[in-house]
């Protein structure tokens, strides 16, 4: 399932800041979307931290189900944490591998071949599609914009963020938009690999993770033929 950031602080052009996640109207909200998400009934549910850490992410988990911890507005907690103790998981899962892209040399091909403004008006339209969700966000539920963030449309308007938008950037011994693609393929290929190591045959998996990782991710599953994909658009009608 592909989500945004609910902390909205990440640093990504595309970050949506939005109002009090912990208010009542928020915290209702997302009771409903567990509600849709529970008759899934997964057997694990997977989460966007580094794998590395999974450990980290357990001992944090097991002290909420012990009452000993406080909920932050990160979509992991509020939807991760919060769904696993519903369906009674002892455990849940991190599938995150952190790769820094090449944004740096990205600048610097565009500041170097007169291409400083395209790289600028890039950025500025991906802000200004955040700040139209913000508005959207303000009259709808987190509910009905998550039934628009998975679907195919969103899923091309996430990848052709790559595909169109950066990988025009470069030359013919150049290529740094190129680069920044296919290191955003490794980084998701490096996430099915964790999702492929913690799951175990007949095991029925939510991965709740960033939208734009949804966009690659599904068709790699799709493709992989000990996978079973399961769309979560209709679990959320």
């Amino acid at each position: 399932m592909g989500v945004f950031h609910f902390a909205g602080s990440t640093g990504d052009a595309a970050a949506i800041q939005l109002d009090n996640m912990l208010g009542e109207r928020r915290q209702r909200e997302i009771s409903e979307i567990l509600d849709h998400l529970e008759k899934y009934k997964p057997d694990k549910v997977l989460v966007e931290y580094p794998s590395k850490k999974q450990a980290e992410l357990n001992q944090s988990y097991q002290q909420y189900l012990q009452g000993e911890k406080t909920l932050t507005e990160n979509e992991i907690h509020q939807l991760g944490f919060k769904l696993a103790k519903r369906l009674n998981h002892a455990k849940i899962y991190a599938i995150d591998y952190k790769l820094n892209l090449p944004f740096g040399e990205l600048r610097e091909y565009a500041e170097t071949h007169g291409k400083t403004q395209y790289l600028e008006d890039f950025i500025g339209n991906v802000k200004s599609y955040a700040r139209e969700k913000e508005a959207y966000l303000e009259k709808h539920t987190l509910l009905d914009y998550l039934k628009q963030l998975n679907t195919d449309s969103s899923d091309l308007w996430n990848k052709n963020l790559y595909l169109d938008g950066l990988l025009t950037l470069g030359t013919d011994t150049l290529y740094p938009g190129a680069r920044m693609a296919g290191d955003y393929y490794k980084r998701n290929a490096y996430i099915l690999a964790n999702i492929d190591r913690v799951t175990e045959a007949g095991d029925r998996v939510l991965v709740i993770i960033g939208s734009g990782h949804r966009a690659f991710l599904k068709p790699m599953v799709r493709e992989k033929r000990d996978f079973k994909y399961v769309e979560v658009h209709p679990y959320l009608k």
